[in-house]
């Protein structure tokens, strides 16, 4: 493709828009970032945390989040903007941000920066959010800093929840403290605090063979986070599997695949240490169905667990001023292994930090837990203790729906670096890597917003514009060259009426859209054209100008129609 485009990046026209009769614009909450409520704000935690009490639930219902830390250091508790599953779940307007990934805004107590909130989540139509909310596993991500004047930026993704189907009962969990646990229509409860020497509790539903009658579930201990589980010895082992604890079977599980039990605990187990419980069917009998279920780790003697090896000690001396992450090898195959780098990881508290790493923020998951209780964490990455660098390979998945979901799909990708949550002590840091690209290249997402815009400059940006059609040519733009269009108010507020749709200009550098039908952009807005393609995507080197006259060209004209039209 050729890549030759001098100015194509952030290009401005005016473009008159005009609204549907009796739409009236809202008026984003918080949108003003007006001083937080002043007094001081002691927090209960060092970090910021965020975890969803409600564990299952069914479409349109409310989930609780709670968390502490989350303190403004102008005063007062943080405003926080709460996206599902990072922002790939948006709202069809601005009742509530401009930005409509962010689903909900909450705030933390004012004086010591704990949050107790309830979410309504959509009701799994297109009638309440795009795409509709699917059933599933799905996780929050909280972020603090830009809705509170002096905020602190941070990002904090919750635990996963199930969203289950409006006609499926939400089942009946026991009254003992427990960790939730779902996959393949089963449920199961593990307690979640133990007592060396005494014994786990555990109960579950829908645990059943396809052709009727209850599975028969395996139980595994997991003591180390690199996998060492515990074991039976002699006459204690089961099914020739020293590392089956226990095995559930049609004595403890009922024909309706419901049971109550308990289990002893292994020997030896030390305060605070790792510790979490695995369940899995479809073994031991023929065209059961495959499930597998882990508990994140679970509090041994009053103590949950901090993090991986204790590297307090080690004195980590960063090699750059900030962290960085590099992709050794930005073209890579479906299935195959992506080679990362970085720089500057080191924990605070002694040693190397801990690394999350998600793909295309976290769109992409796992199909079980076996890397993280979160299966949007793609792969976890350990940082050197000495000097906080690390170079690492990822397998990607195959592009189909056997390693991930949603299948991979082919063109640009990014991962997503996350530490503070994995390792005692560690400092929360985020950072968004260069893309990389699986088969055929093709930008996806928001490129980031372009700032101010200047005032009577266009950079060969035309715009012709006849009722809803509005032509789009860009200087120097090449057959194919993929462009990002958006509209931009006279605050400089971004609104995207063709969503995240990329464009790829024709012969003559132009790109054709249709203004949307449902009143989303109303007034006078400019227009502006961002390069998507590899290693410019977002480039910027543009302003604005009143539109210069053109052939044939009218005022837009109002919609005749408000129902919304989707880009394709």
């Amino acid at each position: 493709m050729n890549t030759t485009i001098s100015h194509l990046g952030r290009f401005a026209t005016t473009l008159a828009l005009t609204a549907a009769a009796g739409v009236v614009w809202a008026v984003p909450t918080y949108a003003d970032t007006s001083a937080a409520e002043a007094g001081s704000c002691t927090p209960t935690a060092g970090n910021a945390s965020a975890t969803v009490s409600t564990r299952s639930v069914q479409v349109g219902s409310t989930i609780k989040i709670t968390g502490a830390g989350w303190c403004n250091p102008a005063g007062g508790g943080s405003v926080i903007g709460v996206k599902i599953d990072e922002g790939s779940i948006s709202r069809l307007d601005t009742a509530v941000h401009a930005n409509k990934t962010i689903w909900a805004i909450v705030e933390a107590d004012s004086t010591d920066g704990t949050l107790d909130a309830e979410i309504e989540l959509p009701d799994g139509t297109a009638a309440t959010s795009a795409p509709a909310l699917e059933t599933g596993e799905h996780t929050l991500r909280l972020l603090s800093g830009s809705l509170a004047a002096g905020d602190e930026m941070r990002t904090v993704a919750t635990n996963a929840f199930t969203v289950l189907p409006a006609d499926e009962v939400v089942p009946d969990a026991p009254a003992w403290a427990h960790e939730e646990v779902r996959n393949g229509g089963a449920t199961a409860w593990v307690q979640s605090a133990v007592t060396p020497g005494g014994r786990l509790k555990l109960a579950g539903t829908g645990w059943t063979h396809p052709q009727g009658g209850p599975s028969t579930i395996a139980l595994k201990i997991n003591l180390t986070e690199n996998g060492e589980q515990a074991r039976r010895t002699g006459s204690g082992i089961l099914q020739g599997d020293a590392t089956i604890w226990a095995l559930l079977d049609a004595s403890v599980v009922d024909a309706d695949g419901n049971f109550d039990t308990d289990v002893d605990l292994p020997p030896g187990l030390t305060k605070g240490q790792y510790f979490t419980v695995s369940l899995f069917s479809g073994k031991f009998a023929s065209g059961d169905t495959q499930r597998t279920a882990t508990t994140s780790s679970l509090t041994v003697d009053g103590e949950k667990w901090q993090g991986g090896d204790d590297n307090s000690d080690v004195e980590c001396k960063p090699t750059s001023d900030q962290p960085t992450v590099t992709i050794e090898n930005p073209s890579a195959t479906f299935g195959g292994m992506l080679t990362i780098s970085g720089t500057g990881w080191c924990n605070p508290a002694g040693g190397g930090s801990k690394l999350g790493v998600k793909i295309d923020e976290g769109g992409i998951s796992h199909l079980d837990s076996s890397v993280h209780a979160n299966r949007t964490i793609w792969a976890l990455v350990q940082a050197r203790h000495s000097d906080g660098t690390f170079t690492a390979e990822i397998r990607l998945p195959d592009g189909t729906t056997k390693t991930s979901t949603p299948a991979l799909k082919p063109g640009a990708h990014t991962l997503r670096l996350l530490s503070g949550s994995l390792l005692p002590g560690d400092q929360v840091r985020t950072l968004q890597s260069e893309e990389f690209v699986v088969g055929a290249y093709k930008p996806n997402g928001i490129p980031a917003p372009v700032g101010k815009l200047k005032k009577g400059k266009r950079n060969g940006l035309e715009v012709t514009q006849s009722g809803k059609d509005v032509t789009v040519k860009v200087k120097g733009a090449q057959k194919g060259d993929w462009v990002f269009l958006s509209a931009y108010t006279d605050d400089d507020s971004p609104r995207y009426p063709w969503g995240e749709k990329w464009f790829r200009a024709d012969a003559r550098g132009r790109i054709m859209v249709t203004l949307p039908k449902d009143g989303a952009i109303t007034g006078k807005l400019k227009l502006v054209a961002q390069d998507g393609n590899l290693g410019r995507k977002g480039g910027c080197s543009a302003g604005t100008t009143s539109p210069s006259p053109a052939p044939r060209r009218t005022r837009a004209t109002t919609p005749r129609s408000s129902r919304r039209t989707t880009p394709r």
